[in-house]
C-alpha cells in the first residue's frame, strides 16, 4: 500500500526520516505533475531521477535533496518495493543526509552555504589553473540537470555573463573566473566544479607541477648556457673567435 501525504503537513527531512527503514519509490509532485523520484533500499538513497534525468553525482543528490527540503506545498508518495532497479549508481547512507539536510535548514545565508560546501569539497576542486570547457557549446542540447545548472551559474554574473559564456567556449581557470569577476578564487572554483560535476564542463588542459627532477634539468640546463655563453665572450676577447 502507498504512503501519501502533503509538505504542508510532513516536511520533507520529516518524510525521509519516516521512510528510513523502508525500501521503495518516493515520488515527488509539485502543481505542475512528478518532479522527482528517489529509490531507497537498505537505509541508503540508490537512485535519484529529476524529470527525466538520472542523477549521478553525491553533490547533485545533494543540491536536489536541498531544493526540496525547502518545499512548503507540493506532494509525495512512496511505493513500496522488494528490489532495487537495475541500473544503481548511487550508496549514499540516510542518515548522514538527514544529518546534513537538518543542519542545512538552518542555514538561511547564501555565502554561509557556500563556504560550508567549500569547507566540505576543496580536497577535489581542480587546480586553479586547470582550463574547463564546456561538454557541448549548444546549451540547448544538454540534459535537464545540467541545462539548469548552467542557468543558474549564468543568473550570477550579471553584466559579464557574455564574457564568461564566450569563454566557457574556449575554456576558462577559476583563476580567469577570479579576474574577471573579482570573486575568491575558492568560490569560483567551487562554482566550476559544480558545472563539472553535471557534465556542463569536462577538462581541457590540466595544469600540473612541475616535478622536482624536472626542475633540477631546467636548472641544469640554464647552467650550462651561462657557462657557454661566459665562454663565448671570454673567447671573443681573446681574439679567438675566428
Amino acid at each position: 500500500m502507498a504512503i501519501f501525504g502533503d509538505f504542508s503537513d510532513l516536511p520533507f527531512l520529516e518524510v525521509m526520516r519516516v521512510l528510513r527503514e523502508r525500501q521503495g519509490r518516493l515520488v515527488v509532485y509539485s502543481e505542475t505533475g512528478k518532479v522527482c523520484g528517489i529509490f531507497i533500499h537498505h537505509r541508503a538513497l540508490i537512485d535519484l531521477w529529476f524529470g527525466e534525468t538520472q542523477v549521478q553525482s553525491k553533490i547533485e543528490v545533494q543540491r536536489f535533496l536541498q531544493q526540496l527540503n525547502c518545499l512548503n506545498e507540493g506532494s509525495f508518495e512512496f511505493f513500496k518495493l522488494a528490489s532495487p532497479p537495475q541500473s544503481v549508481i548511487l550508496d549514499i547512507p540516510l542518515e548522514g543526509l538527514e544529518v546534513w539536510l537538518a543542519a542545512d535548514s538552518k542555514v538561511e545565508n547564501p555565502q554561509e552555504r557556500d563556504a560550508q560546501e567549500i569547507q566540505r569539497l576543496q580536497d577535489a576542486f581542480p587546480h586553479p589553473e586547470t582550463r574547463l570547457i564546456l561538454t557541448n557549446p549548444i546549451s540547448a542540447n544538454l540534459s535537464q540537470v545540467s541545462y539548469e545548472a548552467l542557468e543558474v551559474f549564468y543568473q550570477k554574473l550579471g553584466s559579464e555573463k557574455n564574457q564568461v559564456g564566450q569563454a566557457l567556449k574556449r575554456g576558462i581557470s577559476a583563476e580567469m573566473l577570479a579576474q574577471w569577476l573579482e570573486w575568491p578564487i575558492k568560490r569560483c572554483q567551487l562554482e566550476l566544479y559544480r558545472l563539472q560535476e553535471v557534465a556542463v564542463l569536462e577538462t581541457l588542459r590540466v595544469f600540473s607541477q612541475p616535478t622536482a627532477q624536472s626542475q633540477i634539468q631546467t636548472k641544469t640546463a640554464e647552467r650550462s648556457q651561462r657557462k657557454t655563453g661566459l665562454l663565448a665572450r671570454l673567447l671573443g676577447v681573446l681574439g679567438f673567435n675566428g
